[in-house]
């Protein structure tokens, strides 16, 4: 067994032990705007105008929207890249302003 499958193997063992639900989807899925918005722990509407304000790709299968996989999760790590730099902005601020005595920035 090649060593990447066994590592990925591994990773699913250890969620499923944590108790966490594990899916394998390819990257092409569409997915409902319930089924992102559930996947990034927001509410359906959020979602939805977010869409609408093209900050992600979709498009419409009959009337309802659908979104790629890939674009999904590549929307969720530009999100948490954009929350990181804002969180580490203002510590920033607050230990220029004497908030912080000193602000160990996270690591990436």
């Amino acid at each position: 067994m090649p060593a990447s499958v066994h590592l990925i193997l591994v990773r699913v063992v250890e969620k499923m032990q944590e108790g966490k639900a594990i899916a394998v989807l390819p990257l092409t899925q569409e997915l409902s705007t319930q089924a992102a918005a559930d996947l990034l722990g927001v509410s359906r509407q959020f979602f939805v105008r977010e869409c609408e304000a093209h900050k992600l790709p979709f498009h419409y299968t009959g009337t309802h929207r659908r979104v790629l996989l890939k674009d999904l999760l590549d929307y969720r790590k530009q999100r948490e890249q954009a929350r990181r730099d804002s969180i580490v902005r203002i510590a920033r601020q607050s230990e220029e302003l004497g908030d912080y005595d000193k602000f160990i920035a996270p690591e990436e």
